[in-house]
């Protein structure tokens, strides 16, 4: 503390400066500016009533009852290494809480503890039946939900809004009904332990809220009508956006966003024009094409759904709906396709989407981003141990939870 503790939530420059410091030390370096700012005015309020140090006390404990404590308790520290100090496996304890707190969001048991410690250090396949008697399968499937929930952004879906003009009945509750659907929709394909990667991708839906009586199917989870309204516009589709959102997802490829000041000019076009000959004249101004290429061609698989994910063969123009494209993948053959159907079809086997879905599955389970050539290693194995299985889903996430439990930090 650079200061007397009676000053603390008074004197503004002491009191940030220990948060920050504290703060980065106890979420191990992960505390963001938003955190600083929310503990420094809670200690500025409790101050300003009951004096400084019980504002100090009170500021650690909230640091210390944070869940971004305690779920960094335990888990993979890579600071370790680049401060001279060797790699270092969790304690059994650790792992034990790494485990309850990623599967129940509990504190670990007293059996679990002990379990893990007589196995200590366990190696992975071990640490696997030990987790397997532990937990439930309805657990362990639990957890791959939430891993697919946040993989197709599902709370997205009730947030958006639409035009009510051009789609009557559109409204907050239409939407929450998009996304309780899609749900309903993980959790039926999670019935069966067996549910792999291709299944998500390719596995015929059916929307009940908008495929009523038309013998229309959709091909896997990013066809449903929440997914597809989560990124379009209020009033039309958005073609780069639903691209940009297959980009990230599917082929784990980040695509910078455009310059605040960039200032672009598409020539013009005639009245009636589609979506798809808007984004062909921009895909050619040089400032815009690279990226354009890469999100415009994913996006243009989806027009056959508008803004709310309801089927249509033609665009509000009266335009024919044109969805065939190419996508092209650096040191692989380009995905050629003529709907989304044939491009969730070329996806699901592809190695770069297993890899991408691995490399998922450890984001969501680590809490955090991989790290270059720190996490190359494990990134590796997880993706080889997970073609092996026939990318089943839910083996891929108890393989990322002992994979990630076991591996030294520092590593």
């Amino acid at each position: 503390l650079p200061c007397p503790p009676d000053t603390f939530g008074k004197d503004a420059a002491c009191t940030k400066a220990f948060v920050g410091n504290a703060g980065g030390k106890l979420f191990r370096g992960q505390i963001a500016t938003a955190d600083v700012d929310a503990f420094v005015e809670l200690a500025t309020g409790i101050a300003a009533r009951a004096g400084g140090r019980t504002a100090l006390e009170t500021t650690v404990r909230a640091l210390l009852l944070s869940p971004q404590f305690l779920y960094l308790t335990e888990g993979v520290d890579r600071q370790v290494a680049s401060e001279g100090r060797p790699a270092a496996p969790m304690a059994p304890e650790e792992i034990a809480s790494y485990l309850s707190y990623r599967l129940t969001g509990a504190p670990p048991s007293t059996a679990l503890v002990e379990r893990l410690r007589a196995a200590h250090p366990p190696r992975p396949e071990a640490l696997k039946e030990i987790v397997k008697t532990t937990w439930t399968a309805r657990e362990l499937q639990k957890t791959t939900s939430e891993l697919l929930t946040d993989w197709l952004d599902l709370p997205k879906i009730s947030r958006v809004s639409k035009d009510l003009s051009r789609n009557p009945g559109s409204d907050a509750t239409f939407m929450a009904a998009l996304e309780s659907e899609a749900r309903g929709a993980l959790g039926q394909a999670l019935v069966s332990d067996q549910t792999s990667l291709k299944d998500l991708l390719v596995a015929e839906q059916r929307s009940t809220l908008l495929d009523t009586g038309d013998a229309h199917t959709r091909p896997g989870l990013f066809a449903l009508p929440g997914v597809l309204a989560a990124f379009s516009s209020a009033d039309k589709t958005n073609i780069p956006r639903r691209g940009r959102f297959l980009l990230r997802s599917l082929f784990c490829q980040p695509l910078a966003t455009p310059p605040a000041d960039l200032v672009t000019q598409a020539p013009p076009l005639p009245a009636g024009a589609s979506q798809r000959q808007r984004f062909t004249q921009i895909e050619a101004l040089p400032a815009c094409g690279a990226c354009h290429a890469l999100v415009d061609h994913l996006g243009y698989a989806f027009e056959s759904w508008n803004e709310v994910g309801r089927f249509r063969t033609r665009d509000e123009h009266g335009n024919a709906i044109d969805t065939a494209s190419t996508h092209a993948i650096e040191g692989h053959q380009s995905l050629v396709f003529k709907d989304a159907r044939e491009l969730m079809a070329g996806a699901s086997s592809h190695p770069v989407v297993e890899a991408c879905f691995a490399i998922q599955t450890f984001r969501h389970i680590a809490r955090r981003s991989e790290r270059g050539d720190a996490d190359a290693c494990l990134l590796r194995d997880l993706a080889a141990s997970a073609r092996t299985s026939g990318m089943r889903v839910t083996d891929l996430t108890l393989d990322a939870l002992v994979r990630t439990a076991v591996a030294p930090r520092g590593n």
